[in-house]
């Protein structure tokens, strides 16, 4: 609990595409979920280097493709950042669900954690692989399916899951697989999509994509604080909800949308008093004790 307030005191201030439940009993809709899994996995195998390459024009997989993109990825993420408190993961064991080109775990790493990080895409885990191999790094890294982990009940002391739970068929599963292998007392922190924000609204209006120009993920889910909450109900004994990811200047899309949403969508926004719209960030994140 005491950690819960630490973490308290820190943070003052699409529909879905495709909706699978979990395995089913007939035949028919086992397939569906593979399927389902096949096409996420191939998604991200194709489209994480394109999506990356928004930010470094360096050749894939070398130091300096990490460097450029680690960038960008570190003002991405500022406030889930803090809430994680690199520091406090010292000698912990930690379990990162879509762990990407391996930046956030590698972190983990550096901050003397026992890392195990998974993805559903190879080409993700070879990439975070040849990241911690550039830094003298060791750690567990794996093609897993987040909705049916491997570990046993109880084996890590942090979960976190920040570019997983929006993108995977069911979510609820995923969620409930973590708090399985979360050791009692134990913390996770996971990032969501929010479907009332400025984000998912400009989307809509300008008829974009959310995640990459070309084309988005198969599964693409969008959720509410209240959907949210009850998603992490079974952590009842400690949970802590808040918003972050509002509008500033990007270079991740070209054309006249972005030159509007440069020059004139962000400047706009930030006459609005933060008061009104820090209740529309993109992002939703979680805390919560196990």
């Amino acid at each position: 609990m005491e950690q819960m307030k630490t973490i308290q005191n820190k943070l003052k201030g699409y529909d879905e595409v495709i909706d699978i439940s979990g395995p089913k009993s007939s035949m028919e809709n086992k397939q569906k979920i593979m399927l389902s899994i096949d096409e996420v996995q191939g998604y991200w195998d194709q489209y994480t280097v394109e999506i990356q390459s928004q930010f470094t024009d360096k050749k894939i997989g070398s130091r300096e493709y990490f460097q450029d993109i680690k960038k960008y990825h570190d003002e991405a993420y500022t406030l889930s950042n803090q809430v994680i408190n690199l520091p406090s993961l010292e000698g912990k064991s930690v379990l990162e669900i879509g762990c990407g080109i391996g930046l956030d775990a590698l972190e983990y790493a550096r901050n003397g954690a026992r890392v195990t990080a998974i993805d559903l895409s190879p080409i993700c885990v070879e990439l975070t692989k040849k990241y911690f191999a550039y830094n003298n790094l060791k750690g567990t890294i794996e093609v897993q399916n987040a909705e049916y982990l491997p570990y046993e009940d109880e084996s890590f002391d942090v979960v976190i899951a920040r570019q997983v739970l929006m993108f995977t068929p069911d979510p609820h599963r995923a969620v409930d697989e973590m708090f399985r292998v979360l050791k009692p007392g134990g913390r996770t922190v996971a990032l969501l999509h929010n479907r009332h924000s400025w984000y998912a609204l400009l989307a809509r209006i300008t008829r974009t994509n959310l995640i990459a120009e070309a084309k988005d993920p198969p599964v693409n889910k969008l959720h509410s604080i209240r959907e949210v909450k009850e998603m992490f109900n079974k952590f009842s004994s400690s949970i802590k909800i808040c918003l972050d990811k509002f509008p500033t200047e990007t270079n991740r899309r070209t054309g006249i949308f972005a030159q509007l949403y440069n020059h004139i969508f962000v400047p706009l926004i930030k006459i609005i008093p933060e008061g009104i719209i820090r209740h529309f960030g993109w992002y939703i994140i979680v805390i919560a004790i196990k």
